[in-house]
């Protein structure tokens, strides 16, 4: 090692990287700090790295038929790796046609151009226009859902580097084709091209490692602040979430319907708070099936829930509510050989100018205890 050159060290520290990098995903997997069937991609793509790198460092010793060309063959499984565990991450549908295809183009370019003696660039030509294919697409099938986590806002953090990666590789093979003699020399020897190329593999393992950090850790921190805004045990919005959540001002009326289960102290007493609880999921799921995008339902209380209803007349408020009580009544609830009459009570407000949310609570609210007050069962609007 003492006669190594600054090009063999570079490639030596890139692969001590890589195989550290995938020891910490292995840790990560294991530890279940991460999703372990991405991190345990990732830290195959790093393993993969780790050979490549190594077959260029070899390549004095295994001759260029096997270094150089078998290295660039295998190149395009490692960011294929790399796009798998994100796409397992963000629960992106497969994508094996297309890994199929890869695979078949780098073995075919590998083979043919061992088979006809290819030009030294050809491999590397090949390689780098595969891998950024691959990056390509990568970023086209996670941007939807990455957006919808984690928002445009924090989602460049994860997409920026993955392209500028896209970017070097797509470079680095059109600089390949149009210098054709800086790639007939081996990696491993001295050159500008060759320590700069190195250098920027080195960097970009670290860019590259550490967003998909970043993608794992916002993801976890937007789960968090999901949970934080959730009602455990309906998953609809909490008052917390409500509040977030409620429309912005100038989104047109709004209509509210408070809705609470009649004698749900009696279901309790009678049955117990497990078959409280069923009630309360069947309510929930009820609530939340006929939503529509803008709308929004919350459990604020023990037995009593809301629904937010932006740009809705009063008129339809009320219809909404009346469907909304005719099929809780018509639906009764099941669980362990019960079967319960569920009936619930309904207030509807419209907001007035200078109304919050609380505000509107408040006179939903009104409206329902006058129902409940009038014999149950029924929906009552909030007058002014």
């Amino acid at each position: 090692m003492a006669n190594w050159n600054i090009a063999q060290l570079l490639l030596l520290m890139n692969v001590v990287q890589q195989l550290l990098a995938g020891a910490i995903w292995l840790l990560v997997a294991s530890t279940r700090v991460a999703p372990p069937v991405p991190a345990r991609h990732w830290a195959a793509a790093s393993a993969w790295t780790a050979l490549v790198m190594g077959l260029a460092l070899a390549e004095p010793w295994l001759g260029e038929a096997y270094a150089h060309s078998i290295a660039n063959m295998l190149a395009p499984g490692l960011v294929m790796l790399l796009r798998i565990g994100l796409e397992l991450l963000y629960r992106v549908p497969r994508h094996d046609a297309e890994h199929l295809l890869v695979i078949v183009l780098a073995l075919a370019c590998g083979m043919g151009g061992l088979l006809f003696e290819a030009p030294q660039w050809w491999p590397i030509a090949y390689s780098s226009l595969l891998a950024a294919f691959v990056l390509w697409r990568c970023l086209q099938c996670i941007k939807e859902p990455l957006e919808r986590e984690l928002g445009k806002v924090s989602s460049p953090m994860v997409i920026l580097p993955i392209r500028l990666l896209a970017l070097l590789l797509a470079l680095r093979a059109v600089a390949a084709i149009v210098v054709p003699e800086a790639s007939g020399v081996p990696i491993y020897v001295v050159t500008p091209a060759n320590v700069a190329a190195q250098a920027i593999f080195l960097t970009a393992g670290v860019v590259v490692h550490l967003s998909t950090a970043m993608a794992v850790a916002l993801r976890l921190v937007a789960k968090l602040q999901s949970l934080a805004q959730r009602d455990p045990l309906t998953g609809l919005l909490n008052r917390r979430g409500l509040q977030e959540q409620w429309p912005r001002a100038g989104a047109g009326p709004v209509a509210l319907l408070a809705v609470d289960v009649d004698h749900f102290k009696r279901i309790n007493d009678n049955h117990g708070h497990a078959v409280g609880d069923v009630v309360l999921r069947h309510l929930g799921e009820s609530m939340r099936r006929g939503l529509r995008s803008s709308d929004l339902a919350a459990r604020i209380g023990g037995e009593e829930f809301v629904l937010v209803l932006p740009g809705m007349a009063p008129e339809q408020a009320l219809e909404c509510a009346e469907r909304l009580r005719q099929s809780l009544e018509a639906q009764p609830v099941r669980t362990g050989g019960l079967q319960l009459q569920l009936t619930v009570s309904l207030g509807v407000a419209q907001q007035r100018p200078g109304d919050d949310a609380d505000a509107l609570i408040a006179r939903a609210d009104a409206a329902l205890y006058a129902a409940k007050r009038a014999g149950r069962n029924r929906v009552m609007v909030q007058r002014p």
